[in-house]
């Protein structure tokens, strides 16, 4: 679940093909971002580079510790 001024679709940024959907659970609005976009704003933009560098860090934490958690609990 993401709350406000939260971003996803990361994965799309990489050259594979990647399909997902999402549903909001409340009103919301989404505003879809190229790839070419964001590229030129993590080059080009600082404050936005180090947030986009935060968010891809502790997704990957969250990853790691849910794969850590499915290999621990039965």
């Amino acid at each position: 679940v993401h709350g406000p001024g939260t971003f996803f679709g990361a994965r799309s940024l990489a050259e594979e093909v990647h399909n997902t959907t999402a549903t909001a659970l409340l009103k919301s609005a989404v505003v879809r971002v190229s790839k070419s976009a964001v590229h030129t704003l993590v080059r080009t933009d600082p404050t936005f580079a180090r947030q986009f560098a935060m968010h891809m860090m502790r997704r990957a934490a969250r990853l790691e510790e849910d794969q850590i958690d499915r290999a621990i609990l039965p």
